[in-house]
């Protein structure tokens, strides 16, 4: 549930709506009203040497009068101990309304002072930038140049030409250095000042949502205070014009007529077309506003302002209290819980002082700029981080493919593997039968010669044959015939007996014979080929 307090500044008195709001309309829990003990406004000088508060020289913001310039010095910071110094017994009053009123951690909004307010209509001023149309707003306020431009203490609404209604504001803002000074030492009821808006500003944005207004149509708005009384015009939804205030409040006998006189004034002067609307706001029940108006105008709708956005909790007896005199605290506490103020209403007269105040972390520039440092730091490293696991993922992608096609190709691997070792026993059996034919082929001469011999001698034993050295061949047979030994060493040529030894074996004779032969080389023969002719 989220709380809003709007309190309204009348002179000496403090008007404060609670408005709650959860899931469904905002609900008005909480209307009082509390006497201060002196009025919180502090005046600052014009340029012809009258005080702030004396209306009655201020330029009518719809004639063709001399507007009077605002003598601004410098807006110094007043430390809350001096403000409240001034005004102890004020401070128990607004104490009181913290306690009685708000929650812990109530939104509150309240409006500058109207003493402390200005209006201009000003013509032709084409800047885009809000900054520059700020700079020239304080300038026709302001023709001294060397005062430096407080741009957070002006305001403007764009008309549909070229025109601007421009606001000037020198408010000291007491009443939020008390809620300051209050939040120091109050632990259950602490309050966060949200919005500081204009009287104004804040009933234009709540007649906006809660009326429906023609674009051409043009309407008054009448504020009946206990100090004074305020009158501005719509055009649609726009403010075109702000009346000075007058200095009577709703119990002056003769309020009703001033006002009358202004508006007549301002429709004779051709400031405003023919009025469509008149909305009453405030005390003008005490005044007996709405019968005077419906007794002058009695062509023209006069209502008395309400929300229609806001429901009454039943705990608020609507008999003993004039809910009409709420109408602007209500406005407030209800744009300061609005998420987004609506165009060209979204002001907020609230200085950076009382936002850094309030913040419970207080950033100066270089912080700022470390913790921008920190998150590009951080936003490079998870940028790093996201690259890195979509490196390892497409990584991961290609291990499995790879992973299937050795799977794939495992049988092709195994049948690779029993060919090398088929072509490994191949290799080593045409090894050893290269070593043989190498070593045979030396012989082959020779023993063919003894082959032959064999044939053309006869038969005899081959014992043994051996090399004893490269190119001779030492044989050792048998023979049962001396013949056979004189016949074979004729046969082999290049041979000589070695040796012959006769012996009786089993009542035979055996001759044994070791013959020298020496090993002939012969030249390989080269392979004939048949040739056919024709006949």
């Amino acid at each position: 549930m989220n709380y809003s307090l709007g309190i309204f500044i009348d002179g000496s008195y403090l008007r404060a709506a609670l408005i709650s709001k959860g899931n469904n309309k905002p609900v008005v829990e909480k209307l009082e009203t509390f006497k201060l003990y002196e009025q919180l406004d502090q005046s600052k000088e014009y340029a012809n040497g009258s005080q702030a508060g004396d209306k009655t020289q201020q330029p009518n913001a719809g004639s063709d009068e001399k507007t009077l310039e605002i003598q601004l010095a410098d807006f110094e910071e007043q430390t809350s101990s001096t403000l409240i110094s001034q005004a102890q017994s004020n401070l128990d009053v607004i104490s009181e309304l913290v306690h009685r009123l708000c929650p812990s951690r109530t939104s509150v909004s309240f409006n500058l002072n109207d003493s402390n307010v200005l209006y201009k209509n000003i013509a032709n001023i084409k800047e885009s930038n809000i900054t520059k149309t700020k700079k020239a707003i304080w300038r026709e306020f302001n023709e001294d140049v060397r005062l430096p431009a407080k741009l957070d203490h002006i305001g403007f609404i764009k008309h549909h030409n070229t025109r601007i209604l421009g606001l000037l504001h020198d408010d000291p803002l007491v009443l939020a250095s008390m809620l300051l000074e209050i939040n120091k030492f109050s632990k259950s009821n602490q309050v966060n000042i949200k919005l500081i808006d204009t009287i104004e500003f804040a009933l234009a944005h709540e007649i906006k949502q809660s009326y429906s207004l023609e674009k051409e149509e043009y309407g008054a708005v009448i504020v009946f205070a206990k100090a004074f009384t305020k009158i501005f015009f719509m055009h649609g939804d726009l403010v075109i014009a702000v009346i000075p205030t007058i200095d009577e409040g709703s119990n002056s006998e003769t309020i009703c007529e001033t006002v009358f006189s202004k508006i007549l004034f301002e429709f004779d002067s051709g400031n405003i077309g023919p009025l469509s609307r008149l909305f009453l706001v405030g005390e003008f029940h005490q005044a007996n506003a709405l019968q005077f108006f419906k007794r002058k105008l009695p062509a023209l709708p006069v209502q008395g302002f309400n929300s229609n956005r806001a429901i009454i909790s039943g705990d608020i007896d609507q008999k003993l209290t004039k809910i009409e005199e709420y109408g602007i605290p209500v406005s407030l506490a209800l744009k300061a819980l609005d998420r987004k103020s609506l165009l060209p209403y979204n002001h907020n007269f609230l200085p950076r002082r009382i936002r850094d105040k309030q913040s419970v972390y207080k950033i100066a520039w270089h912080g700022a700029a470390m913790l921008f440092i920190l998150f590009a730091c951080v936003l490079f490293l998870t940028h790093q981080i996201i690259v890195k696991a979509m490196d390892i993922k497409n990584a991961e992608q290609q291990v499995t493919t790879m992973e299937k096609e050795i799977e794939s190709k495992a049988s092709v691997q195994s049948e690779l593997d029993s060919l090398g070792l088929k072509m490994a026993i191949l290799e080593k059996t045409v090894s050893l039968l290269d070593s043989l034919n190498q070593n045979t082929t030396r012989w082959t001469p020779t023993i063919e010669t003894v082959s032959a011999a064999f044939k053309e001698v006869g038969p005899f034993y081959l014992e043994r044959l051996e090399t004893p050295s490269a190119g001779r061949l030492l044989i050792e047979s048998q023979f049962s015939d001396r013949k056979q030994v004189a016949e074979l060493e004729r046969f082999i040529a290049k041979s000589m007996v070695m040796n012959v030894v006769e012996s009786e074996e089993s009542e035979k004779e055996a001759i044994r014979l070791k013959l020298d032969c020496q090993i002939r080389k012969e030249p390989p023969k080269k392979a004939t080929t048949k040739k056919s002719g024709k006949k």
